[in-house]
């Protein structure tokens, strides 16, 4: 059975909960659904727990994992990178919020640089390979999922997932085993395709694996949105955050940069960095998805900002309406932040534009054709109407004054000699050309429309397979 968009989110948290992580620990309960932790991955940095049913658990303790077909690996995320809270995270308080226990400011600053420096900037940001013959976080986790399967787990699939540099790792498993790899969810995973041989970007290229993975991103998350201008795969969910501000308000970048930890990765350029235009610079030089934006987002990268329906999906950007302000503005902050002309968020976001133009053009013009209809429709009734009333006016001025010559014989003879028609005050035939005219703005107007909703809707579902670099599906 497929995973809910409401439970890869849940369990994606679960792999940050420390208490998952005992040896003491064996289920938890979401919702009235028990998951049991069948084996648990804690190396070098990378965490995940392998989750199945109660009958699974019980196969696993009476020595026969051969029986459990299917089973969820969940890897945890990065450590929270807070300037604050490494430098004062002292004693053996631990850091509880993440996922990690006692061990203090020291085993605390490890796991950051395990993720962030050892990991993340290397892989993720600078883009190396994964398989370059050193041991990392990625390999750790694929070779993790190949052991699993070959020793204990052997007729299992998998459906692999996690938040961030998990969600990287999922996909990174997914392209190294598809053949166990039922699925992979990677909720706000930076893309890793840069990062993989060229084998397996071919075979990313294929198509093979778009229908096996799922990306659940948030447009204002910075980490997810991270090379994004490279080419991607797999299904993406463009989330809805009601907390999503898209309004780019540039603030001193010195300033920010003396409170938040992107300072420690820019090493010696920060006394230089005094304006966001600066500090884009030197972000870009290091990975052109990288912005000044990106910066400000860190705020968004939270799996709580997720909404969902009643039946456990989550609430997509193409569910809501907005106004065009809104998606011009939107549009303008992925341009801003980064984002590649081809990628999901800003294909989507370009589509909906699209389809919000087509839509005011055909009410606007609709409007304005139904009032020339209405015009052309009253044109002989209030001619008839206005001729009738000159003449009773006409007629009414004669016997006073200079009008004392006149009689309806002369009334008649001058309506006469302005009427362009017999018995008109207008031309028929050129009625008839306004009415043919209308009727070909109303053909044309709809041919318009129709091609503009189908240019957006071709921009809504292209995908690697149909265009290069293009990861919306």
């Amino acid at each position: 059975m497929k995973l809910t968009d409401r439970e890869v989110n849940k369990l994606s948290q679960e792999a940050y909960r420390v208490g998952n992580f005992k040896d003491s620990s064996t289920k938890f309960v979401y919702q009235g659904k028990e998951y049991y932790i069948l084996d648990k991955l804690n190396e070098k940095g990378v965490n995940a727990l392998t989750l199945g049913s109660k009958e699974d658990y019980k196969n696993m303790q009476a020595g026969h994992p051969e029986r459990i077909t299917q089973a969820i690996i969940s890897f945890r995320g990065s450590e929270p990178l807070s300037l604050d809270q490494v430098l004062q995270h002292t004693g053996n308080k631990g850091w509880n919020n993440a996922g990690k226990t006692a061990g203090g400011a020291v085993a605390f600053g490890n796991e950051v640089k395990s993720d962030w420096l050892d990991n993340d900037l290397n892989y993720l940001i600078k883009k190396q390979t994964f398989d370059n013959g050193q041991e990392n976080g990625f390999t750790i986790a694929s070779d993790y999922v190949n052991q699993l399967h070959k020793t204990k787990l052997k007729n299992a699939k998998f459906d692999v997932l996690g938040h961030s540099y998990g969600g990287s790792q999922a996909q990174y498993v997914l392209t190294t085993h598809p053949d166990i790899v039922h699925h992979a969810y990677s909720l706000e995973g930076p893309n890793i395709y840069p990062c993989l041989t060229k084998e397996q970007q071919t075979l990313v290229k294929s198509g093979q694996l778009n229908s096996k993975l799922t990306h659940y991103l948030n447009m204002t998350d910075g980490l997810a949105r991270l090379n994004r201008d490279e080419y991607a795969f797999g299904i993406n969910k463009i989330i809805y955050d009601p907390n999503a501000n898209y309004a780019m308000k540039h603030q001193e970048a010195a300033t920010y940069l003396k409170t938040h930890p992107i300072k420690g990765l820019l090493k010696g350029n920060i006394a230089q960095i005094a304006t966001y235009e600066q500090l884009n610079g030197v972000l870009k030089s290091i990975n052109p998805s990288l912005s000044y934006m990106m910066l400000f987002t860190f705020a968004d990268h939270n799996l709580d900002r997720y909404q969902f329906g009643n039946d456990g999906s989550v609430k997509l950007m193409s569910d809501q309406s907005f106004s065009m302000h809104n998606l011009e503005q939107m549009k303008d902050y992925l341009v801003t932040a980064g984002v590649g002309e081809y990628s999901a968020p800003l294909l989507l976001i370009r589509g909906e534009i699209l389809l919000h133009a087509a839509n005011r053009c055909e009410t606007r013009c609709d409007q304005i054709i139904r009032q020339l209809e209405r015009v052309i429709q009253d044109i002989p009734e209030e001619a008839q109407s206005i001729t009738q009333k000159a003449k009773l006016y006409f007629e009414r001025l004669m016997g006073y004054g200079d009008f004392t010559e006149l009689h309806a014989g002369h009334v008649e003879a001058f309506h006469a000699e302005l009427e362009i028609e017999p018995g008109r005050f207008y031309k028929q035939k050129e009625l008839e050309t306004a009415e043919e005219a209308v009727g070909w703005m109303k053909e044309k107007t709809a041919q318009y429309v129709e091609q503009i909703r189908r240019l957006a809707h071709e921009f809504l579902k292209l995908d690697e397979v149909l265009a290069e670099k293009m990861d919306l599906r």
